[in-house]
């Protein structure tokens, strides 16, 4: 894939913005930023009760020369609601290749052959490996049997968005490799049928699962789009359904912008109460007349709530009532782990109070290791640069504690890892990468890792990662726990507020860490402003991100790029409190989907024992040793040029060696006089402190050997 510039990238994305409102003039846009965040005219954040004036019309695009400022260089296609025209939706249907682990499959296949036949609307999604296709889909009854997304196996699936019940989204434009136009409406359910979509999704379908499978912690609901349509459920009955006409057209408009043909049922149940109520026919008549684009929101329908006493309840209302509910999510997700009364036993499942301790003084407890000297069981948070190699660093260590890693360090027990990663692609490669070179096995990966891709999420999601965490507990061994990172995990609004970070790190603690005795690890990036090698950095953001920690570690480089992770804060005295990286680089040939050959390289680590004094002592060396070649090539480069004035004076050339300034004698009088000063100037560094005594010795060494003398001496 190539790398445009940001005029370039703005131009092939305002291209494919122009040809679809070519055919949609009422088509809405936003623009992303380089992060794929898409942007409003005020800022950050396109949602389904975004006002329509705070969003960029056609006239907008046509007048369009660049991005504004601060909002990257893509435009985007605003698909949060769907967008109507003549009895027809305009659809994108999203290819989805960059989780592939296959060839291209045959559905998708005929899917490129016929829209290239039909000259339908195409583009080569951002990221190179998927495709946007844009058609206009006839509102017939089978669009109701249209799904959100279709999984067709080997990670490759297509996402419908345009529709009623399709997921809410801003589609990111391109301009690459743009052919094609929208034609005429298309019966999608057809289209999707003949091509083989919808019945390959079938086969890929997910099982209901059987009674044998763990039952999942749904008790505590997740947040999605139905937790939103309950939350306008609520505010709406704080409303008289009696309320004046005005308002009560903006109530099922804001229900119809954000909920479709969900909110009609729940305008019309509301309605029904109240004593102007004239019939379903009435309600028909008025939802037919609304459109997504009106500019009426579910904000307006949650504002006139609170003006009729509703209070919401707030994300950190919800994160506290998570953490006070889990403990009865986890006494019904594990039936099978009563309480021993062991005094070893960290909690009692059975009852809802915290557990208590039962004390063994006078006994030492030993310190529970995941590797051994160095990282103990405990909720950490590890900081370094963003590109330093965090996940890549993590992985080697995770390894060690699996038992299948050769390095010198060591686990205590082992034990599974969790790993919920914002690149999965990346973990997935680095794991091979050990197999293909290590000579580690496959099946010893597969039976050791766990990888999970990151979504920003509620503290109610995050806590559901128990139930993975009790799935994969070996032999009463907790799994190792890794989200990575923080930002692509918690959906926080402000990662400086400490009170909204504080919420999340005290609900993961709480539950996960002290409730189900798991072992945390939390990856986050420390300050952009603070160099790579500083071996102090602390997590960038809010201090609750280290302040419930009971570990937090840094992983930084020095000069010579070579990685270290060092133990900043600790509850307990570990043997050693650095470790260093040594990185190997391979390159591994693959075929790609056209079946082209393609070059990967995969940066693996082994990890060993280090210390800041070893780390310290190695630089200091390396200083020296650096100072010396200095010397060395300042002393070379003096006398290649006191050769070059040898070589042009053959009448001979005379340098004073020593102090004071003698009578030079008759013998040298019509010899070329060679003053300090010259060979200064002629080389610089030569003129240093600590260069000054080793080129003169240098010099005489080479040209005058034989003379022991002071005073003015010649060169040979």
């Amino acid at each position: 894939m190539s790398i445009l510039t940001q005029n370039e990238a703005f131009t092939q994305s305002q291209a494919i913005a122009l040809q679809l409102i070519k055919s949609a003039p009422n088509a809405l846009f936003c623009t992303f930023s380089s992060q794929k965040i898409p942007y409003k005219r005020t800022g950050q954040g396109v949602a389904r009760d975004t006002p329509a004036d705070d969003l960029y019309t056609a006239d907008d695009i046509w007048a369009m020369e660049a991005i504004p400022h601060g909002q990257g260089q893509h435009i985007g296609l605003v698909q949060q609601a769907p967008i109507l025209q003549n009895g027809s939706y305009l659809v994108c249907l999203d290819v989805d290749m960059k989780r592939s682990d296959g060839p291209t499959h045959q559905s998708i296949k005929a899917m490129a052959k016929d829209v290239k036949s039909k000259g339908m609307l195409t583009e080569v999604s951002v990221s190179g490996k998927g495709r946007h296709i844009f058609v206009w889909a006839n509102a017939l009854p089978t669009i109701d049997q249209i799904l959100p997304k279709y999984k067709l196996g080997n990670g490759q699936e297509v996402e419908v968005f345009g529709l009623p019940n399709s997921a809410g989204k801003s589609v990111l434009l391109s301009g690459n490799a743009l052919v094609g136009s929208l034609g005429e409406p298309v019966d999608l359910y057809q289209l999707l049928t003949d091509w083989g979509i919808t019945a390959q999704h079938a086969v890929n379908a997910p099982t209901p699962p059987t009674a044998a499978t763990p039952p999942p912690m749904t008790q505590y609901p997740a947040t999605s789009p139905s937790d939103d349509f309950q939350r306008a459920l609520e505010a709406l009955h704080h409303i008289s359904p009696d309320c004046d006409y005005d308002q009560w057209i903006e109530l099922g408009q804001a229900l119809h912008t954000a909920f479709g043909d969900q909110g009609r049922s729940a305008w019309a149940n509301w309605s029904a109460a109240g004593s102007k109520f004239k019939g379903d026919a009435d309600i028909e008549a008025h939802w037919k007349s609304f459109h997504q684009n009106k500019g009426v929101g579910i904000g307006t329908l949650f504002k006139y709530a609170k003006d009729n006493g509703w209070t919401p309840q707030t994300k950190q209302s919800q994160r506290l009532s998570a953490v006070e509910d889990f403990a009865n999510i986890i006494k019904q997700g594990l039936p099978s782990e009563p309480s021993t009364g062991s005094p070893d036993e960290p909690f009692a499942i059975e009852s809802p109070a915290w557990p208590e301790r039962q004390l063994s003084i006078g006994t030492l407890k030993p310190i529970r290791y995941l590797i051994k000297g160095f990282w103990a069981h405990s909720f950490m948070v590890l900081a370094g640069q963003p590109g330093i190699g965090k996940t890549t660093a993590v992985i080697s260590l995770c390894l060690v504690m699996s038992g299948i890693s050769n390095c010198e360090l060591t686990a205590t027990r082992k034990r599974k890892t969790i790993i919920v990663t914002e690149d999965s692609d990346q973990v997935e490669r680095t794991l091979t990468g050990y197999c293909r070179h290590y000579g580690i096995k496959a099946q010893d990966i597969n039976d050791w890792f766990v990888i999970i891709d990151a979504r920003r999420s509620a503290v109610q999601d995050l806590l559901l990662l128990a139930t993975n965490v009790i799935a994969h507990t070996v032999g009463n061994i907790r799994p190792l726990l890794v989200l990575d990172t923080a930002n692509s995990t918690m959906d926080i609004d402000n990662e400086n507020d400490n009170s909204e970070v504080g919420a999340f790190i005290a609900a993961l603690k709480q539950t996960i860490y002290i409730q189900l005795d798991t072992p945390m690890c939390i990856i986050t990036h420390t300050n952009k402003t603070i160099s790579k090698s500083d071996s102090d950095a602390t997590a960038r953001g809010a201090s609750a991100f280290t302040g419930d920690a009971t570990l937090t570690g840094v992983l930084f480089e020095d000069e010579t790029k070579t990685r270290y992770m060092r133990l900043v804060k600790t509850r307990y005295q570990p043997n050693f409190r650095e470790i260093k990286f040594t990185s190997e680089v391979f390159a591994d040939a693959v075929m790609d989907e056209d079946h082209q050959m393609q070059e990967q390289m995969v940066l693996l680590v082994t990890p060993s024992m280090s210390s800041e004094d070893e780390r310290k002592q190695a630089a200091s060396t390396r200083k020296d040793e650096k100072q010396e070649q200095k010397i060395l090539d300042a002393c070379d480069e003096v006398c290649s040029y006191i050769q070059s004035i040898i070589n042009n004076h053959p009448e001979g050339v005379i340098m004073r060696r020593g102090a004071g300034r003698p009578s030079i004698p008759k013998e040298f009088n019509q010899m070329h006089q060679l003053e300090w000063s010259t060979v200064y100037q002629a080389v610089p560094r030569a003129d240093q402190g600590h260069s000054r005594r080793a080129v003169g010795a240098a010099i005489f060494q080479r040209f005058a050997k034989d003379h022991q003398g002071l005073g003015w001496v010649k060169l040979f």
